[in-house]
């Protein structure tokens, strides 16, 4: 009976803990919150992927890595952009692919993260957040659009993005209500 119940508690922990179903966030082997800018550029340069510096991100005063994964021979895959903050730690991911891919990323995400948030009716806009111990992703597929957009993003960026986006708003807001 003790050796029964110690078997149900050790496949209950197994299977109910969200942690063994997340695997670390690193889209394209760039890991959130691990690889920097050297090591991104190196693994890229092994890869074969071109790069080029894109810009400070204005989220996180970091540079911004465009990389070329082409030769991935990922299908559909148009762009893909590294996000570092100052210390040049990669903080995000973001990449644009076809939407007609939805559901079979959907599929192969759900396996490999935790889903939070899923809106994927037949017909009209899809959104899909999952989190991952390092990150949380975003699938965002609008209706009247061809492409969607993933992002992974570290925790810290996330919070940042949130935060600057409603100052932002609220000026706007503001503003608009002072023309009146």
């Amino acid at each position: 009976m003790i050796i029964s119940r110690t078997f149900f508690f050790l496949v209950f922990a197994l299977f109910a803990s969200p942690s063994h179903a997340a695997e670390r966030a690193a889209p394209f082997g760039f890991e959130i919150g691990t690889d920097t800018l050297m090591s991104a550029r190196t693994q890229a340069i092994e890869k074969g992927y071109a790069h080029k510096i894109e810009g400070e991100n204005k989220y996180t005063g970091g540079l911004m890595l465009d990389v070329d994964v082409s030769a991935a021979q990922v299908n559909g895959v148009k762009k893909l952009i590294l996000i570092f903050d100052q210390q040049e730690v990669l903080q995000g991911v973001t990449f644009t692919t076809r939407k007609n891919h939805f559901h079979d990323f959907d599929g192969f995400m759900s396996q490999k993260y935790i889903p939070v948030t899923r809106q994927a009716p037949a017909v009209g806009n899809k959104y899909v957040e999952y989190r991952a111990p390092n990150a949380i992703i975003k699938v965002n597929a609008p209706h009247l659009s061809f492409d969607m957009t993933i992002t992974y993003a570290s925790q810290d960026l996330q919070d940042t993005f949130e935060r600057m986006s409603s100052n932002e708003n609220t000026a706007k807001r503001k503003k608009a209500a002072s023309q009146f």
